[in-house]
């Protein structure tokens, strides 16, 4: 995959174990994003926090590995929420147009679930997604004028879909391979 431009919020990668769940004016969609941004800085990126919020120390920008739920952005009530990610490697910008080919994999089992991007790992397990997962809307359960029904707890499927990511920017793909294990 190679990054070619973005806004300063953007990120692109690989999406897995998708699934789409019912919703009242709009489905809502469950998958785990391997995703990063070689464009812009981390800086670039929390510039637009509200001013009360002040972004800590500049830093490298990392590959994350994380489930989210999001509807469809011109439907309300929006939902777009994201779970505890796994950090990745860090790395530094490389600006528009950089040329610069990223490796990404992604073998889902039942009983792991590793990513690599330029070969470096992150790895969890099917549970500990689901865990997350659970914990988090146990903990911070959708409210009233939520498109999350109460009660709702998504469930992590390895057999779900795969995809391209790419919000707010552009990207290339080349050699793109899908193997059933």
């Amino acid at each position: 995959m190679r990054h070619d431009k973005s806004d300063r919020s953007g990120e692109v990668g690989l999406y897995i174990a998708h699934k789409a769940y019912p919703g009242a004016l709009t489905d809502i969609h469950f998958f785990n994003q391997l995703t990063f941004n070689a464009v812009r800085s981390e800086m670039e990126s929390k510039s637009f926090l509200p001013a009360g919020l002040k972004p800590g120390p500049p830093r490298d920008n990392i590959v994350q590995f994380l489930p989210r739920l999001v509807s469809d952005e011109t439907v309300g009530p929006y939902v777009d929420r994201r779970f505890a990610s796994l950090r990745g490697p860090e790395f530094k910008n490389l600006g528009e147009f950089n040329g610069v080919w990223f490796d990404l994999e992604v073998t889902v089992t039942p009983e792991e679930v590793t990513a690599r991007w330029n070969g470096r790992p992150i790895s969890t397990t099917p549970a500990a997604i689901q865990a997350n997962v659970d914990d988090t809307l146990t903990t911070f359960p959708s409210h009233p004028g939520d498109l999350i029904p109460p009660a709702f707890f998504p469930a992590f499927d390895p057999g779900g879909g795969l995809g391209f990511y790419i919000f707010k920017g552009s990207a290339s793909f080349r050699a793109v391979t899908v193997t059933p294990l």
